[in-house]
């Protein structure tokens, strides 16, 4: 045989592209044989689970490339594997350049349109096959001028080969089809051609040297005004490809039958008769008999019986095979009558049945003008068609369609919340496919008019009307010390998070010699060795060679970690975590192991990659995601040979998947009492949570919100330096320690600038020093350019210390600077003070969804208008939750830790989470707690005096909730309404009728729930400045953690001490307003007549202390004290380095008053582009706009805590920041009240 003839592993399915082949699931083949070669073409229905599932699909197209992302005019899209790595590649035709996007072996999709050749085209189709025989495919460009065929460099990159190959063309070509027309073993090309007389044109290959037109023997006398797509497909069952043609311009769609010497026109008897105005096919197998059928795309309206266009939409068309070619259409029968401007549809199984669904891309278009003059006597009847007036804009983009298969081939829509935020875009094409390996397909919609591509992922999850249930259990009363909790996915107003959990039935152990377990939140083996292993990690092992996991090890014998009050807690802490270490380092060094951050390096930068380190995730037992320091566990991706080295290893407890979570006031503030005790004063200081944090683990926070601090990064001073030159070596040696010194005579503080720095996360370190060897920072991983923290005097040194296995690259020093840094980008920031970023591996925790935006207004807002429960409280933000709303319990895992890192340094007596897994769970001990993050929660607790509030789902579950809200150690919330609402209406559930501490109908419970607080309707900060309603416990959650904040402030204030988590819980339960749960007015019908505690802020705090004891004061009017004016002209305290000025306060007569309420201000700046800084980053930042403000009253700046010293005064310092270095002017002060 011949290079480049068919072979038994070389199939061609039907249709214009290999998009079948990245459909996971079964297949259904129609061999034929020609010339003794074996050809097979085939259709696909994917096979997901035994039984069917409700299946919902997340918009994810963060996970792609950010270049693919921007508004791009795209027209196709084909998937197919460049490579032969095995993953399903991407590349995209648009008006200019094309892209392709390579799925590497961690499944991540990366732009390498470095690949192709820099032609920038107005491309419209492809097609893609093995011309040369090679191995690789080939693919063509159908191109509105010459088409190109780029022939693969052996998947090293593409070549042009248009000369080569094609001949001379030039037209408007929409669509090209691979296939062996001729049966001589070699692919064959049609495409279709708009501008020619031979509107679709056949070319042999010549023997995979060069393809020849020979359209004139193959193809009668064919003429079509606009052809759009062509497919090459055995449709008689001959074992010849035959040719369809989908035609436009209301021109019938044509069939031609391949006899093996030429294309015979067999439209008439074959097709139904039908002028349309069509865009594309979709072929499959939808009846399930083996045979292809034909689903068209229409665009445009139907003609009468004159041939005059009426204003009756066309409908898709469904058309049924009878096995020998002859189709039938059944449109009515089978398919929902659609009213839609269709562009391109897929078949792939979504539900899990075996049997494909339909996947329709969309694209009105409807421009009134145009509708006019097409229409000119009933334009307002076509317009209503679309729900338009003859005053309506013109529109461009509709929701794309899901049709769901019932087994048959009759379809229904499927859900309305199917495809999630599916927008009104401009669909052109669709592909699906197992992109990522995962346990469904994935979408790639590809949208035109400026709009942006879209990836949606398959999420699993019964649907709201059969969710499976746990049987509730009994089990023992909560005590403070031993309770149960609740955990959150969020409802907002337009929709709910579905559950993620699946139940299956009870399989054999697949653990040899094991024995299967199903106590906890999913199924798991127990190995002869005694390890746990989650069923579906070992699933996805087998499916693609890896898995996400957590890993738990046994915890160290012979010590525990010390509890808050024990003797020697800080010493003891240490000890504990060094165990945890040694045990974590034992593991790793049984394993061919490499840590996230580098592995990435690696595969995405091979020309930078040292030739000693393996590139191929398989040549790893485990590539480390995060290193635990307070539980003996560790995250990351486990391989198939480190999970068959774990899963028999004695010191490890259980392997667990690393599992996806989701993100689960005006009015709301009065309800419980909120406002009352922000009117409260102790000592002439507000009860505000001034002095505490609340650490949100959410989405982020969007720290630029004016309720939110106002705060720009983009504002914050990075001194030029000079240049200074220190390396390490590269890569550094194991057991590596060295110290390096750097003095400056004279200088007052000196920070050094790192260029490079790179370390093995959580093993190698690199410590910032002063002249005593007193460390102030740690640095540990991969990092941007950035400076260290300052240190005080004129001397800095920097030390490298390495563990004994794996090294990386170092550190480069490029410059020094005398200039205060701060060593956090959010370091000037008044509300949001710090944070980090676990999705993107950085120390921006920036909000992109907007979903921890708002919970953080709901617990600290400053606005006036929309006041938060806690407004003086400041903010620590951990964004474990990407743009979608949606995150891994590892991420969870690593943000409690880091907020438990920082727990001294910011004071942080709160971590409040309103996510949740959407699983239904009513017993901690067996369900929970031996789980992750549930330890992780308990370690804050007990350990570190930490609460941690969490929502506990909108699933409407009646017998449990969410985790990690269930476990012992959370505080679980629920939701109640803020106020009457009238009827309301949910994705999982409905209130006809609503009022205050109605329990709202979403909010899942069960006895273990702890607390209640306002989650419907509640207003706080949204993106991009503004304020927005949402409900769910995502917003009940927040004013559990503002209330903490409130009693935390004032039992320091009253009694001298914090209170403990356990006296915050039973305090908040103990006082609350009792709700029952009894209302009727719910749809469905359904409550549990338990009674739960509504929080109350004023009642929780009159417990601690009652507040009728609190001092009476009597003040005077609020004055400005000591004003004074500062000029920047000829001050010595003009910093040119880091552009500040400095100026002093000074407030007297301080004997024989109290100062209550006292503020700093600044009531006018001369320059808009001046900031106001504090040297010690306690107060906010402010820019005002150089406006005289003698017309209104002082600028309020931030509270002071003044007290009598033996001078009777106080000074404040102050600074500005200049960019531009300008002369200004400013007027500061000191605005006070007298009281006695």
């Amino acid at each position: 045989m011949p290079a480049g003839k068919w072979r038994g592993n070389t199939r061609l399915p039907c249709g214009r592209d290999h998009r079948e082949l990245q459909v996971k699931g079964s297949k259904v083949m129609i061999k034929y044989k020609r010339a003794g070669i074996a050809v097979i073409f085939f259709a696909v229905f994917p096979l997901l689970f035994s039984a069917p599932l409700f299946a919902r699909y997340g918009d994810i197209s963060k996970r792609l490339p950010s270049i693919s992302r921007y508004t791009e005019t795209s027209n196709s899209a084909i998937a197919v594997d460049v490579n032969n790595d095995g993953y399903i590649d991407i590349f995209i035709a648009n008006k200019g350049l094309n892209r392709l996007l390579i799925n590497n072996s961690l499944k991540e999709l990366k732009d390498n349109t470095n690949l192709l050749p820099k032609i920038e085209d107005d491309s419209y189709g492809l097609a893609a096959g093995d011309v040369n025989g090679d191995g690789y495919k080939d693919i063509f460009v159908a191109n509105k001028g010459e088409n190109r065929l780029l022939i693969n460099n052996q998947g090293k990159g593409f070549i042009d080969g248009t000369s080569a190959w094609l001949p001379p063309h030039s037209g408007f070509t929409t669509s090209g089809s691979f296939g062996d027309i001729d049966g001589d073993g070699y692919l064959d090309l049609v495409f279709s051609d708009s501008t020619s007389a031979d509107s679709v044109r056949v070319l042999i290959n010549d023997s995979n040297k060069k393809f020849i037109d020979k359209t004139a023997e193959w193809l009668p006398a064919y003429n079509a005004a606009f052809p759009q797509k062509v497919f090459l497909c055995d449709f008689n069952n001959d074992e010849r490809p035959d040719l369809l043609v989908i035609n436009s311009l209301y021109q019938q769609n044509r069939l031609f039958i391949n006899d093996g010497t030429k294309f015979n026109d067999e439209t008439p008897s074959r097709l139904p008769a039908r002028e349309g105005c069509s865009n594309s096919a979709a072929l499959g197998d939808v009846d399930g008999d083996g045979d292809i059928d034909i689903l068209i795309l229409n665009e445009g309206f139907e003609k009468d019986k004159n041939g005059q266009l009426t204003s009756e939409v066309q409908r898709n068309r469904l058309l049924i095979n009878d096995g020998s070619g002859f189709f039938t259409d059944e449109t009515s029968a089978r398919l929902p009558k659609d009213s839609d401007f269709s562009f391109d549809a897929v078949f792939a199984d979504l539900d899990g049945d075996s049997h494909p669904e339909i996947v329709v891309a969309n694209g009105l278009r409807v421009i009134i003008d145009e509708i006019k003059k097409q229409f000119p006597n009933n334009y307002s009847q076509v317009l209503a068609r679309f729900g338009l007036t003859a005053n309506s804009g013109d529109v461009v983009g509709q929701k794309n369609s899901v049709y769901i298969n019932d087994g048959n081939g009759y379809f229904k829509p499927a859900p309305s919340d199917f495809l999630e935020k599916d927008r009104n875009d401009f669909s052109r094409c669709v592909i699906a496919g197992d992109f990522y390996k995962t346990k469904g397909n994935e979408f790639f919609v590809v949208n035109s008019w400026g709009q942006k591509n879209r990836l949606y992922a398959y999420f699993p999850g019964p649907s709201v009307a059969t969710k499976p249930k746990i049987k509730k259990q009994k089990h023992k009363n909560k005590s403070a010390s031993n309770k149960t909790s609740s955990a959150m996915s969020d409802t907002t107003l337009s929709q709910a998070v579905t559950g993620a959990r699946i139940q299956r039935s009870n399989e054999v152990s697949r653990a040899a010699g094991g024995m299967y377990s199903k106590t906890g939140p999913f199924e798991f083996d127990i190995t002869p060795k005694g390890v746990k292993v989650d069923r579906d990690v070992e699933s996805e092992i087998n499916a693609s060679d890896f898995a996400d996991v957590i890993i738990q090890l046994k915890e160290p014998t012979g010590i525990a970690i010390s509890s808050l009050n024990e003797p020697e807690h800080e010493r003891k802490t240490e000890e504990w975590k060094k165990k945890v270490k040694g045990i974590q380092k034992d593991l790793l060094l049984q394993l061919n192991n490499i840590h996230k951050d580098k592995f990435e390096f690696l595969t995405g930068n091979p020309d930078k990659q040292p030739p000693d380190f393996k590139k191929n995730i398989a040549d790893y037992d485990f590539i480390v995601k995060y290193i635990y320091d307070l539980t003996p566990h560790l995250a990351g991706k486990l391989t198939r040979s480190g999970f068959n080295k774990l899963k028999n290893d004695p010191n490890v407890k259980m392997i667990e998947k690393d599992r996806k979570v989701y993100a689960s006031l005006d009015y709301s503030v009065p309800l419980i009492n909120g406002d009352d005790v922000q009117a409260l004063y102790v000592n002439g200081i507000e009860l505000d949570g001034n002095g505490e944090t609340i650490c949100v683990i959410d989405t982020g926070v969007d720290y630029s919100h004016p309720s939110l601090g106002n705060c720009s990064l983009a504002n914050l001073p990075d001194p030029s330096g000079e240049p200074y030159s220190l390396s390490t070596p590269h890569p550094y040696s194991n057991n590596y320690d060295n110290t390096w010194t750097i003095t400056r005579p004279g200088w007052s503080s000196i920070a050094v600038h790192f260029s490079r720095l790179e370390t093995e996360k959580g093993w190698d370190y690199v410590y910032i020093l002063d002249a005593n060897d007193t460390q102030l920072k740690l640095f540990s991983g991969h990092y941007t350019p950035r400076w260290s923290v300052s240190v005080p005097g004129d001397t800095i040194k920097i030390r490298l210390k390495t563990d004994v296995s794996v090294t990386d690259y170092g550190f480069d020093i490029d410059k020094i600077a005398d200039s205060s840094i701060y060593d956090t980008p959010l370091w000037n920031c008044p509300k949001v003070i710090d944070g980090m970023d676990f999705v993107n591996s950085d120390d921006d925790p920036m909000d992109d969804n907007g979903h921890g935006t708002h919970v953080a207004g709901i617990a600290a807002s400053m606005d006036l208008t929309y006041r938060g429960i806690a407004p003086g409280a400041r903010i620590v933000a951990m964004k474990a939750l990407d743009a979608n709303g949606s995150g891994y319990f590892s991420d969870i895992n690593a943000s409690i830790q880091q907020c438990i890192s920082w727990k001294d340094k910011y004071n942080i007596s709160v971590i409040t989470m309103s996510l949740g897994d959407g699983g239904e769970y009513n017993n901690p001990a067996t369900q929970c707690d031996p789980y992750t993050p549930a330890n992780q929660i308990k370690i804050a607790r007990d350990n570190y005096g930490i609460i941690t509030t969490v929502a506990s789902g909108n699933d409407h579950y009646l017998n449990g909730i969410n985790r990690p809200a269930c476990a012992s150690s959370a505080t679980s919330v629920g939701s109640v309404y803020s106020k009457n609402w009238g009827g309301v209406g949910w994705s999982v559930c409905s209130d006809t009728a609503t009022w205050a501490d109605k329990i709202s109908c979403f909010t899942n419970r069960d006895e273990i729930l702890d607390l209640l607080a306002p989650g419907a309707l509640i207003t706080s900060s949204v993106l991009n400045d503004g304020f927005g309603q949402k409900g769910g416990t995502s917003m009940a959650t927040p004013h559990v953690a503002g209330v903490t904040a409130l009693m935390q402030q004032y039992s320091k204030k009253r009694n001298g001490a914090a209170l403990t988590p356990d006296q915050i819980e039973s305090t908040m339960k103990a006082t609350g307003n009792p709700v029952t749960d009894n209302a009727g007015n719910v749809t469905p019908k359904a409550t549990t007549g338990l009674t739960f505690p509504r929080i109350d802020a004023y009642a929780a705090l009159d417990a601690i202390a009652p507040i009728s004891t609190i001092p009476a004061l009597i003040c005077g009017s609020e004055i400005l004290i000591d004003d004074s004016k500062v000029g920047r002209s000829g001050t010595a305290a003009w910093d040119s380095l880091t552009h500040t000025l400095s100026g002093n306060v000074t407030i007297t007569n301080l004997d024989s008053v109290t100062f209550f309420s006292t503020k700093a201000v600044i009531y006018w700046l001369s320059d808009s582009n001046v900031s106001v800084i504090d040297p010690n980053g306690t107060y906010p930042s402010l820019t005002v706009n150089g406006n005289t403000y003698t017309n209104k009253p002082h600028y309020l700046y931030g509270n002071l805590n003044l007290s009598s010293n033996p001078n009777n005064s106080i000074t404040k310092s102050w600074k500005f920041y200049d960019p531009f270095s300008l002369p200004f002017g400013f007027a500061a002060g000191t605005v006070a009240k007298y009281c006695n």
